[in-house]
């Protein structure tokens, strides 16, 4: 049986409503997002027990680093969310314009 591309899009949007449809719960969310953090924690303590020690001079090499990382992050994220939502409120701008 050949699907049609109506029909491919149709199943994709079902599956996803579907799989979405779970994520609803507060629960769920919370309890994926505690398991994802323990993880975290888990793969960092992993680490730091197998990594070696810093060097006289490096530990100062290694602040700035850390710094420019947590200063540019959030300023990377933030550049993102905004991609995504200044082309909506510019179309539906755009929208309004065009009605009135």
């Amino acid at each position: 049986m050949r699907l049609t591309p109506e029909t491919r899009a149709l199943a994709f949007t079902t599956n996803q409503s579907q799989v979405l449809a779970h994520f609803d719960s507060p629960f769920v969310v919370c309890a994926l997002t505690l398991m994802a953090q323990g993880l975290a924690v888990l793969a960092g303590d992993l680490i730091r027990k197998h990594a070696r020690r810093f060097r006289k001079g490096e530990r100062h090499d290694f602040a700035t680093i850390q710094t420019a990382t947590l200063t540019l992050t959030p300023i990377s994220t933030a550049r993102a969310a905004v991609i995504r939502i200044v082309p909506q409120n510019l179309q539906a701008a755009a929208q309004s314009m065009q009605q009135q």
